[in-house]
């Protein structure tokens, strides 16, 4: 729990371990995440109008393999249309790129 929140997340790893990288990568995600998610939910309104007054609910926080330690996701659900997940991607510790997924 941060702040009083579950944090849903998903880190890479094997079978029978997570990537220790990835743990520590996600440890210090969450020693900022109220910075980190108040960045992330003003970048994508910003990005995407319609979402502007609109209440978004975390659904997961994203640390997988292949990419730099700096690189992370925050993905989101539209309260009010729970068909889409929105994302946004975190290049270097900075919100960089968003999108959905139906």
């Amino acid at each position: 729990m941060v702040a009083g929140r579950k944090v849903p997340f998903l880190i890479c790893g094997s079978v029978t371990s997570p990537d220790e990288q990835r743990v520590a990568q996600l440890q210090s995600i969450l020693t900022q995440f109220e910075r980190l998610e108040r960045h992330a939910t003003e970048f994508l309104r910003g990005k995407e109008p319609e979402l502007r007054d609109t209440k978004l609910d975390l659904s997961l926080l994203e640390v997988t393999a292949g990419k730099p330690a700096g690189d992370f996701a925050f993905e989101y659900v539209d309260s009010g249309n729970d068909s889409l997940v929105w994302r946004v991607e975190f290049v270097d510790g900075v919100p960089k790129l968003t999108g959905f997924d139906h």
